[in-house]
């Protein structure tokens, strides 16, 4: 322990030493604004909903025929917790939830291997039956714009316009339009009409399905063989009007027998409003990683471009912005994080005076410098998690550098140099302060590695506290030594 000494070797280089503080604090303060910022630390959700379909069918004949089938197939399913099923006339739903102890890597294999399985079953469900699995709806649509002042179709177009303006904003992940109203073609057949020209109303509708299906119409042999397709698909209300029904004496338009006309479906599956008038919503998810405020705000500013290309009477309006969540996260940590240095600079002033308050209070911006750093390698950027680690730490950071400095002053104060004193707070101080910092850091250490949803949530504690108090050790060490050679006073004569 006397042969090397690591506080020693800070005073006896301290061109380097200054070096590193300058780089170390440069380069964190500028990895600190660089970090991405987020609400929530991401996490995999564990469960899958298998939908399947079958008109006309029962709940027991759902149940029995088709719901059965799929939850003995999923029974084997890898890290399966529990299978909810709920059926109703037509439709059932299985929910799929996998052990929380299911490694995050492997989950995403599981519901490829659930898919494949269904696709599997689905033969041999009842003709008629459908089954499809969906997991991909963990995403958060933290950004929420809506349009209003025109028609639907209008509302829906402008928005699709919107969503590729959105998409070319760097940190955009999925975009969700909500609201469409979708468009019908409705046709009112005359009775009386249809009754003179001995038609039936299955006539009309084979008729006009006939006319709508897409099939082949064969191919042209030359020296190569190029598909033919006939034109005359079902695309307007012309079209339809000019649909020839067969008939016992001949063919007759629809036209002719009633009434074609476009609309929306009546009723809908769901209507927007916003400010009591009819809308569509445009939700925008940021993508993993992103750094929220930065996208907020060029998300901000490519909805405000667009917004000027708008027609009269049309309006953008932003109902939901999540970078608002996360700039009063951080803004609340970094009013409290001067609070806190600003009580830890009035403390060491008042009760080790002013020099020594010095050498603690620059220990603190120090290690949070080289946290940030350590956070940019490892991911971990700025959210509710990280950001309550960091807080939770301004209380431990100040220990070490107190501890260090105190034992240099005591010594100086017997008359000790300024290298012994230095050298004092490594061979006195260093080890135990190390024990305890340890104890602390395994005090986190089930939240950090457990194999549970709650660790991949809330592990950021363990990580960022952990790197926090070892690098406050680090500090405590190397750079307070240096610092207090150059700050604290000199030693009294003996």
């Amino acid at each position: 322990m006397d042969r090397f000494n690591l506080s020693r070797w800070a005073i006896r280089h301290p061109a380097l030493v200054g070096f590193l503080i300058a780089l170390l604090f440069a380069a964190g303060t500028a990895q600190f604004f660089a970090l991405g910022r987020d609400e929530d630390p991401t996490f995999t959700l564990k469960e899958m909903i298998v939908a399947a379909a079958w008109p006309g069918a029962a709940p027991a004949q759902m149940r029995e025929q088709v719901a059965d089938p799929i939850e003995r197939r999923l029974r084997a399913t890898e890290d399966l917790d529990f299978l909810q099923t709920y059926c109703v006339d037509g439709r059932c739903a299985i929910r799929v939830s996998l052990k929380d102890g299911a490694p995050k890597d492997r989950v995403p294999v599981i519901w490829q291997q659930v898919r494949k399985q269904l696709k599997d079953l689905e033969p041999g469900l009842p003709a008629g039956a459908t089954v499809a699995a969906d997991d991909d709806y963990a995403d958060v649509y933290g950004y929420v714009f809506t349009l209003t002042g025109a028609d639907n179709a209008r509302l829906v177009t402008l928005a699709e316009q919107a969503r590729d303006a959105v998409l070319r904003v760097p940190g955009a992940g999925k975009v969700q339009i909500t609201g469409e109203v979708p468009r019908r073609l409705y046709v009112d057949v005359d009775s009386r009409r249809l009754a003179a020209m001995g038609l039936s109303p299955d006539a009309v509708v084979q008729a006009l399905a006939k006319r709508s299906s897409v099939a082949p119409a064969g191919v042209v042999e030359r020296s190569m063989r190029v598909p033919m397709r006939i034109g005359g698909a079902v695309d307007g209300v012309d079209t339809v009007e000019n649909t020839a029904v067969p008939g016992a004496d001949g063919t007759i338009r629809v036209g002719d027998i009633g009434t074609v006309s476009n609309g929306y479906a009546d009723p809908p599956d769901g209507l927007v409003r916003h400010a009591a008038k009819p809308a569509v919503v445009l939700a925008i998810a940021m993508a993993p990683g992103a750094d929220g405020l930065g996208f907020g705000k060029q998300l901000s500013e490519a909805a405000a471009a667009f917004g000027r290309t708008l027609p009269a009477g049309v309006t953008m309006t932003q109902v939901q912005d999540q970078s608002q969540n996360i700039r009063e996260a951080v803004d609340a940590f970094l009013i409290k994080f001067f609070c806190a240095l600003t009580v830890v600079l009035l403390v060491a002033f008042l009760t080790l005076g002013w020099r020594t308050g010095v050498v603690v209070a620059l220990s603190v911006p120090l290690t949070l410098a080289i946290v940030a750093l350590f956070m940019g390698a490892s991911g971990i950027g700025l959210e509710r998690i990280s950001l309550g680690a960091l807080i939770l730490s301004l209380g431990l950071l100040v220990d070490d550098a107190i501890i260090s400095v105190e034992a240099m002053v005591v010594q100086l104060e017997k008359g000790a140099s300024r290298a012994d004193a230095a050298a004092y707070a490594w061979t006195h101080t260093a080890f135990p302060m190390l024990t305890g910092t340890l104890l602390t850091i395994v005090g986190f250490l089930p939240v950090g590695f457990a194999q549970s949803t709650t660790s991949e949530y809330a592990g950021g504690i363990f990580w960022v506290t952990g790197s926090a108090l070892l690098v406050s050790w680090v500090v405590a060490v190397v750079f307070t030594p240096y610092l207090g050679v150059r700050l604290l006073p000199e030693a009294r004569a003996p």
